[in-house]
Protein backbone atom coordinates (compact mmCIF):
# COMPACT_ATOMS: atom_id res chain seq x y z
CA UNK A 1 0.00 0.00 0.00
CA UNK A 2 1.42 3.32 -1.29
CA UNK A 3 1.05 6.10 1.46
CA UNK A 4 -0.20 9.46 1.00
CA UNK A 5 2.47 12.36 1.43
CA UNK A 6 1.45 14.80 3.89
CA UNK A 7 0.51 17.74 1.45
CA UNK A 8 -1.08 15.15 -0.27
CA UNK A 9 -3.27 14.21 2.45
CA UNK A 10 -4.13 17.79 3.29
CA UNK A 11 -5.27 18.60 -0.10
CA UNK A 12 -8.05 15.77 0.29
CA UNK A 13 -8.82 16.88 3.67
CA UNK A 14 -9.37 20.54 3.28
CA UNK A 15 -9.78 21.19 7.35
CA UNK A 16 -6.04 19.71 7.38
CA UNK A 17 -5.38 22.37 5.00
CA UNK A 18 -6.09 24.65 7.68
CA UNK A 19 -4.67 22.60 11.06
CA UNK A 20 -1.38 23.23 11.65
CA UNK A 21 1.45 20.70 11.26
CA UNK A 22 2.85 20.88 14.50
CA UNK A 23 0.98 22.00 17.90
CA UNK A 24 2.67 24.04 20.85
CA UNK A 25 2.80 22.36 24.30
CA UNK A 26 3.31 19.17 23.21
CA UNK A 27 -0.64 18.50 22.42
CA UNK A 28 -1.02 16.07 19.66
CA UNK A 29 -3.03 17.85 16.96
CA UNK A 30 -6.42 16.55 16.21
CA UNK A 31 -7.14 14.43 12.72
CA UNK A 32 -11.10 15.94 12.01
CA UNK A 33 -11.36 12.88 9.91
CA UNK A 34 -10.83 10.58 13.13
CA UNK A 35 -13.77 9.90 15.55
CA UNK A 36 -12.68 11.50 18.77
CA UNK A 37 -13.27 8.66 21.96
CA UNK A 38 -14.69 10.94 24.09
CA UNK A 39 -18.40 10.76 25.09
CA UNK A 40 -20.19 13.68 24.11
CA UNK A 41 -23.26 14.25 25.68
CA UNK A 42 -25.65 17.49 27.76
CA UNK A 43 -24.05 20.19 25.39
CA UNK A 44 -20.88 18.66 25.13
CA UNK A 45 -19.32 18.84 20.96
CA UNK A 46 -17.30 18.53 18.78
CA UNK A 47 -15.55 20.87 16.02
CA UNK A 48 -16.13 19.53 12.64
CA UNK A 49 -13.19 21.75 11.17
CA UNK A 50 -10.69 21.38 13.94
CA UNK A 51 -11.34 18.06 15.66
CA UNK A 52 -11.23 19.67 19.29
CA UNK A 53 -13.63 18.91 22.05
CA UNK A 54 -15.73 21.17 24.10
CA UNK A 55 -17.48 20.93 27.40
CA UNK A 56 -20.51 23.59 26.29
CA UNK A 57 -21.29 25.50 23.13
CA UNK A 58 -20.32 28.87 24.91
CA UNK A 59 -16.67 27.41 24.86
CA UNK A 60 -17.45 26.35 21.44
CA UNK A 61 -18.30 29.60 20.00
CA UNK A 62 -15.40 31.53 22.11
CA UNK A 63 -12.63 29.12 19.94
CA UNK A 64 -14.41 30.81 16.45
CA UNK A 65 -12.39 34.21 14.88
CA UNK A 66 -13.03 36.01 12.24
CA UNK A 67 -15.48 37.96 10.77
CA UNK A 68 -18.78 36.43 10.01
CA UNK A 69 -19.91 36.41 6.05
CA UNK A 70 -22.20 39.41 5.17
CA UNK A 71 -24.46 39.79 1.64
CA UNK A 72 -21.35 39.19 -0.88
CA UNK A 73 -18.77 38.94 1.91
CA UNK A 74 -18.03 35.40 2.37
CA UNK A 75 -16.95 34.51 6.11
CA UNK A 76 -13.23 34.42 7.19
CA UNK A 77 -14.29 32.22 10.47
CA UNK A 78 -11.29 29.84 11.34
CA UNK A 79 -10.34 27.78 14.40
CA UNK A 80 -8.27 29.74 16.88
CA UNK A 81 -5.31 27.12 18.03
CA UNK A 82 -4.78 25.77 20.93
CA UNK A 83 -1.99 27.98 22.17
CA UNK A 84 -4.27 31.22 21.24
CA UNK A 85 -7.25 29.39 22.93
CA UNK A 86 -5.21 29.32 26.29
CA UNK A 87 -4.30 33.13 25.57
CA UNK A 88 -8.18 33.54 25.52
CA UNK A 89 -8.31 31.87 28.98
CA UNK A 90 -9.73 29.10 28.10
CA UNK A 91 -8.68 25.76 29.73
CA UNK A 92 -8.63 22.15 29.37
CA UNK A 93 -11.07 20.21 32.03
CA UNK A 94 -9.86 16.93 33.91
CA UNK A 95 -11.98 14.72 30.90
CA UNK A 96 -9.91 16.33 28.20
CA UNK A 97 -12.65 19.07 26.87
CA UNK A 98 -12.14 22.84 26.70
CA UNK A 99 -13.66 24.93 28.59
CA UNK A 100 -14.01 28.94 28.41
CA UNK A 101 -11.95 29.32 31.31
CA UNK A 102 -10.22 27.72 34.57
CA UNK A 103 -12.78 27.09 37.65
CA UNK A 104 -11.93 28.94 40.93
CA UNK A 105 -12.21 26.97 44.05
CA UNK A 106 -15.40 29.05 45.21
CA UNK A 107 -17.03 28.21 41.60
CA UNK A 108 -16.43 24.31 42.40
CA UNK A 109 -17.72 24.63 46.06
CA UNK A 110 -20.89 25.94 44.45
CA UNK A 111 -21.41 23.79 42.19
CA UNK A 112 -20.65 20.58 44.57
CA UNK A 113 -23.53 22.40 47.07
CA UNK A 114 -25.91 22.70 44.69
CA UNK A 115 -25.44 18.94 43.76
CA UNK A 116 -25.75 18.28 46.98
CA UNK A 117 -28.86 19.86 47.84
CA UNK A 118 -30.46 18.59 44.65
CA UNK A 119 -29.83 14.95 45.66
Amino acid sequence: MQHEDIAAARARIPALSRAPALVEDTEQPRRPDRAVRLHLSADRNQCPDCGQCFNSTGAFDKHRAGPFGSGRTPAARRCLLPHEMREQGMARNAAGFWTKGAMTDAERTRIEERKARNA
